[in-house]
């Protein structure tokens, strides 16, 4: 049976609210966690497609992994996106810090949401993006993870900002602490580059 994830940390969730996710094939893109449904859908009809998500094997469920282990399972994401024959382009998650260097992954275009659950449980993932049309980019959590806490998994919008903004304001304060001066004023999330 999958190994079911721990319960992510407000600092976890901030991090991933914080990471830029860049598509590095043609066509390019940088999005941010809340980018506009208006920049998604330009990207995606450069890219033909309906809806992609960004996902990755490395450092499952957030533990820090050996780069021969990590590229053993990448491998295996690509295997199981070409048994599914899929397209997908590299892609990789940034660090806005710097303190990770960044993490390679992949922007699947068309896959079904059921198989982004399964790639999910079967690479022991947090959560993959997904970018759209309708909603833009976002997060979409591992199933157990969406299961105990329904806020995360965007059931309500309303319901949604509070922890939202909770878990970004604890990933402030890890990366920065209290010194009020050295943080940046809170910006809503844009696209970057797309």
């Amino acid at each position: 049976m999958p190994e079911s994830p721990p319960k992510p940390s407000a600092a976890l969730i901030g991090a991933y609210l914080a990471t830029r996710f860049e598509v590095l094939d043609n066509p390019p893109a940088s999005f941010l966690i809340g980018a506009s449904p208006e920049a998604a859908a330009a990207w995606l009809r450069q890219a033909r497609a309906t809806h992609a998500c960004v996902i990755t094997a490395w450092n499952p469920f957030s533990e820090p992994t050996d780069h021969a282990e990590n590229q053993r399972q990448q491998d295996q994401l690509v295997r199981a996106l070409n048994d599914q024959g899929l397209r997908y382009l590299a892609a990789q998650g940034c660090d806005p810090t710097g303190e990770w260097p960044p993490e390679p992954s992949l922007c699947v275009l068309d896959a079904p949401i059921s198989l982004v659950d399964q790639l999910l449980v079967q690479f022991r993932q947090f959560a993959a993006v997904t970018i759209d049309s309708v909603n833009g980019c976002q997060l979409r959590w591992h199933p157990d993870v969406a299961a105990e806490s329904p806020a995360l998994a965007g059931g309500e919008q309303d319901g949604m900002m509070l922890p939202v903004a909770q878990a970004m304001e604890a990933w402030v304060q890890q990366k920065f602490g209290d010194h009020q001066d050295q943080r940046a004023s809170p910006q809503p999330p844009s696209t970057g580059r797309s």
